[in-house]
């Protein structure tokens, strides 16, 4: 089922502008006090690391059971225990996302 309903192969390509809006988010909401700057910090640095490790090739989108990109983001910050955010946390909503991409 997964094979019809990914995005994944197409939209992988999108990674960088999928961490580039996600770390505004975060940083949005720090500005406005909805997350603690610390946790933000976190985050972010979390982003960072997951792009320098898909930038060097040693983080790959092959078979992962994501449905898309920003999907895939989401998880392997979970999976690196960056933060404990709750599963409508710090992230992007998709509505969000259509706006800003």
């Amino acid at each position: 089922m997964l094979r019809f309903s990914t995005s994944l192969p197409i939209d992988a390509r999108l990674w960088r502008y999928d961490i580039n809006g996600s770390l505004a988010h975060v940083e949005m909401l720090a500005r406005q006090k909805i997350i603690a700057r610390e946790e933000a910090d976190q985050i972010q640095n979390g982003l960072m690391q997951i792009a320098a490790d898909i930038e060097s090739g040693w983080l790959k989108f092959e078979r992962a059971p994501d449905e898309d990109i920003h999907s895939f983001i989401e998880r392997t910050l979970r999976e690196r225990a960056v933060c404990s955010f709750p599963a409508t946390g710090p992230m992007r909503s998709r509505s969000v996302r259509s706006t800003n991409e």
